[in-house]
C-alpha cells in the first residue's frame, strides 16, 4: 500500500529582481498581473517596498478589482491610502497596478498607463497568456517601460 505524505510548504520568495530603470520620482511600484493575479511583471522603484511579496500583492489588487465589478457593476480606478495612490488599468487578459505617491501628477501616471497599456496591446498580450514570467518570455518589457518613463517625464516635455 502507498503511504501518503503531507505537501510540504516552504517559505520561499520569489527572486526579487532589481531594475536599472529610471522611473519618475514618486512612482513606487508597477504591476502587470494575469487575469490569475500572478504577476507577469513587476518591480518595486522605492527600497522600503522590496521586501513585499509580489505574488500575495497581485492577488489582492485582482481580488479588490473583481469586488469592485461584482458590488459597484464598475471598473475600479484608484484606491488611496495615507501614502499612496493605487491606480488600476485593465488590461485585456490582466490588470496594471501602479503605485504613486498621492501627489504624483495625474495627468503623467494616466500617460504611463496609458502608454503601458498601448504597449501590451500591441507587442506582449500573447506572452500574458503563457506561464512564463516577463524576463523569460518578453525579455525586453523593461527597456519599452524604461523608453516610456523617459518620453513621458523628460525634462522637455
Amino acid at each position: 500500500m502507498a503511504r501518503l505524505t503531507q505537501p510540504t510548504l516552504t517559505n520561499k520568495r520569489p527572486k526579487y529582481e532589481p531594475s536599472n530603470l529610471s522611473p519618475p520620482n514618486g512612482l513606487f511600484s508597477l504591476f502587470i498581473l494575469r487575469d490569475s493575479g500572478c504577476p507577469f511583471y513587476y518591480r518595486f522603484y522605492d527600497n522600503t517596498l522590496v521586501h513585499q511579496d509580489p505574488a500575495i500583492l497581485g492577488g489582492f489588487f485582482i481580488a479588490l478589482s473583481l469586488f469592485a465589478k461584482e458590488v459597484t457593476s464598475g471598473e475600479l480606478e484608484t484606491v488611496t491610502t495615507k501614502p499612496c495612490r493605487y491606480s488600476f488599468h485593465p488590461l485585456r487578459q490582466g490588470l496594471l497596478v501602479l503605485c504613486s505617491a498621492k501627489n504624483f501628477e495625474p495627468l503623467t501616471l494616466e500617460r504611463i498607463a496609458k502608454r503601458i497599456s498601448q504597449l501590451f496591446v500591441t507587442k506582449f498580450r500573447s506572452q500574458l497568456l503563457n506561464p512564463y514570467p516577463a524576463s523569460k518570455s518578453a525579455p525586453d518589457l523593461e527597456k519599452h517601460i524604461g523608453e516610456i518613463f523617459s518620453e513621458i517625464c523628460s525634462p522637455t516635455r
